[in-house]
C-alpha cells in the first residue's frame, strides 16, 4: 500500500471515531428537569373536588296524610279552652261545653303539670293540647261525646295528630295529619289514646 493511501485511511478512521464518540455522548447529555405534574399553570382555574351527601342522609321528610275531620253540629266562632293542674297521681280535664274529656292516668307525668285543651274555631272537631311537645310514660285517654257532632251510627271514625293548627282547613273540610290513629266508638263516645301533644282531631273513615 502506498504512503498516500495510508494517510487517507488514517484520516477516515479518525473522522469515523470522532463521529461515533459524539453520537454516544449526546445520549448522556443533561436535560432540563421535567415540570411537576401537579403544578398549576398561572391563570388556570383550580379544580375542586367535593363529596356531596347522598339525598336523604341530611334531609328529613315528613309525609302528611289527608283526612276528613268529623264536624260539629254548631261551628265555633272563637277558641274554647279548659285547663287543669294534674300530677303524678293522675287526674281528669273536662270541658263540658265541648263534650270532651282528657284522662291522665297515674304515672303519665313525674311532676305537677298544667294541662290545657283548646278547640279550634270552625266546624272541624280538632283540638290543641298543652304543654306542646310533651311525651307521656302512660297513654292519655281522650273521649269526645258524639251527640254534639255530625256522626251517624255505623260511620267509621279515626284520629289524627297534627303539629300546627294551619294543617286543619275548615274551608275545604280537609286536614293534613302527621299521624293517623285508631279510634274506638263506645257508649256514644269516640275514644283516642294519646302518647304526646300537641294537636288531635277526630276523622271520618
Amino acid at each position: 500500500m502506498s504512503q498516500m493511501t495510508t494517510k487517507v485511511a488514517r484520516r477516515m478512521t479518525l473522522a469515523l471515531t470522532g463521529w461515533l464518540l459524539a453520537a454516544c455522548t449526546a445520549d448522556h447529555l443533561p436535560t432540563a428537569p421535567a415540570a411537576p405534574a401537579n403544578v398549576q399553570q398561572q391563570g388556570a382555574s383550580p379544580v375542586i373536588s367535593a363529596v356531596l351527601p347522598t339525598n336523604g342522609l341530611n334531609t328529613v321528610t315528613t309525609a302528611l296524610t289527608t283526612v276528613v275531620p268529623l264536624g260539629r253540629l254548631l261551628p265555633l266562632s272563637v277558641n274554647v279552652s279548659g285547663s287543669a293542674m294534674i300530677g303524678p297521681r293522675g287526674g281528669v280535664l273536662s270541658v263540658p261545653a265541648l263534650g270532651v274529656t282528657l284522662e291522665v292516668p297515674a304515672g303519665a307525668v313525674d311532676t305537677l303539670t298544667q294541662f290545657s285543651i283548646t278547640a279550634l274555631p270552625g266546624n272541624a272537631l280538632a283540638y290543641e293540647f298543652e304543654p306542646h311537645g310533651t311525651t307521656f310514660k302512660q297513654p292519655l285517654v281522650l273521649s269526645q261525646r258524639l251527640g254534639l257532632t255530625t256522626w251517624l251510627p255505623g260511620l267509621k271514625l279515626g284520629g289524627g295528630y297534627f303539629k300546627r293548627s294551619d294543617q286543619v282547613d275548615n274551608v275545604t273540610r280537609r286536614a293534613r295529619v302527621n299521624e293517623v290513629l285508631p279510634a274506638t266508638v263506645r257508649g256514644g263516645e269516640v275514644i283516642l289514646k294519646l302518647w304526646h301533644f300537641s294537636g288531635y282531631l277526630v276523622s271520618m273513615g
